[in-house]
């Protein structure tokens, strides 16, 4: 796989990961009766986030 193909990659993931964040972040914010769980999701979105970007640089 090219550097220009592995870039797009990882271009996409990073989008989908910050839509998963901002879903998630919405839902710790806006209800009152959010789970454990979606921080925990969070946490692991923002961790898998850093990743690819100290990773890809």
């Amino acid at each position: 796989m090219g550097v220009l193909s592995s870039n797009l990659i990882v271009r996409v993931k990073a989008v989908e990961l910050k839509k998963e964040l901002q879903r998630l972040v919405r839902t710790i914010v806006d209800e009152d009766d959010y789970s454990i769980h979606a921080i925990d999701k969070a946490k692991d979105a923002l961790c898998a986030l850093r990743g690819l970007i100290m990773f890809n640089k």
